[in-house]
């Protein structure tokens, strides 16, 4: 797919997160999950620091209702 992203789907529950990334992952994109706003920070600093050409999201798709952090708070 030529106009591919990178895609970071943030929920805390597990069954939409992955279901998310399932059916973006099969429209082309890629995709990784985190369960809250502490693991999508450390994914994000993660792909900030790899500075490679590909690294980093081009998408955040969070939910906005999160034990830890609110979706908002982590945007």
């Amino acid at each position: 797919m030529a106009n591919a992203s990178r895609i970071l789907i943030v929920d805390d529950d597990p069954i939409v997160a992955e279901s998310i990334a399932e059916f973006l992952a099969h429209e082309g994109h890629e995709t990784a999950t985190a369960l809250n706003a502490a693991e999508a920070i450390a994914a994000l600093n993660k792909a900030a620091e790899a500075k490679a050409g590909n690294a980093g999201f081009d998408v955040v798709i969070t939910d906005f209702a999160m034990p830890g952090g609110d979706g908002i708070s982590l945007i």
